[in-house]
């Protein structure tokens, strides 16, 4: 995919892609405590099993534990959802929380003095998170932070993608004029980023990027296969957009072109490209 873009902000958009790709490819890095780590984790999430789950009381102590996981002072405002769902095959209920912090990012750039850089970037940075609480083993569970713009918190959905006795989530995310996808997945107490995708991109542009996920069923793998195929946006007009970072199309509509094709990697959850046509692999 062609990215339009200056150099400087082209180079700084690859360095928020190439975090995402860091996490492909050292999940088990990211995922790993160090002992004292582990030995404060204990301490606190030892309390939150205590809680009855998917209570006020459970949300607030799940907020002071993410919040000194990030280091977030007590003044500080900032977006924190929590999203629960049966992620393996036990009973327990799990959560997904997701974490924004546009006032952190604001007032730090107020503070470096690089407000208009910041803006030039289209408010883009480090302040996206995802979490994992696990209901039966009452750990947290943490990914590298999404790079993408900070006035977007992350949008969830779930499904069963990777495994049909584990339960996915993906999260859409937006980066200056473009809206980008990241899939996850929990095995054991590890979480997982398997994939991640553009929706679309170069709002503004005559012809803008445009992509269809679709999820295929395969006949020799449990795993969805992942297919990405070009698309179209319903009615654009770029002419009748007044602020490119924050357009939302109306729809999106697939073409028949086929753009790549991925296949699950049990062996290191990742969605891989492979060597042949899935057409060809199946014969």
């Amino acid at each position: 995919m062609k990215w339009k873009m200056k150099p400087i902000l082209n180079f700084y958009l690859s360095f928020l892609c190439l975090g995402a790709f860091l996490v492909a490819c050292n999940s088990e890095q990211n995922n790993r405590e160090t002992p004292a780590e582990k030995s404060d984790s204990q301490i606190k999430l030892a309390n939150l099993k205590d809680i009855p789950i998917q209570t006020a009381d459970f949300e607030a102590a799940l907020s002071r534990h993410v919040s000194a996981l990030l280091k977030i002072p007590p003044t500080e405002e900032f977006d924190f959802q929590v999203h629960y769902a049966f992620l393996d095959r036990d009973t327990l209920k799990d959560a997904v929380i997701l974490v924004n912090r546009a006032a952190f990012a604001q007032e730090k750039a107020k503070k470096e003095n690089n407000e208009d850089f910041f803006r030039y970037l289209g408010y883009s940075g480090p302040h996206n998170h995802v979490f994992v609480y696990q209901g039966q083993s009452g750990k947290i569970l943490e990914t590298v932070p999404v790079g993408s713009t900070v006035f977007h918190p992350l949008n969830i959905d779930f499904g069963y993608v990777s495994s049909p006795a584990h339960l996915d989530f993906w999260v859409d995310y937006r980066i200056r004029n473009g809206k980008f996808r990241n899939y996850y997945t929990v095995r054991g107490d590890r979480l997982y980023l398997t994939f991640n995708a553009p929706i679309f991109d170069e709002i503004g542009e005559p012809t803008p990027k445009a992509y269809y996920h679709k999820r295929v069923e395969s006949p020799i793998r449990t795993a969805l296969d992942i297919a990405i195929y070009h698309a179209a946006i319903k009615n654009y007009n770029p002419e009748n957009i007044e602020d490119f970072n924050n357009f939302t199309p109306d729809e999106i509509v697939p073409k028949d072109e086929l753009y790549v094709y991925f296949i699950f990697d049990e062996a290191t959850k990742k969605y891989k490209t492979p060597m042949r046509p899935p057409s060809e692999e199946e014969d």
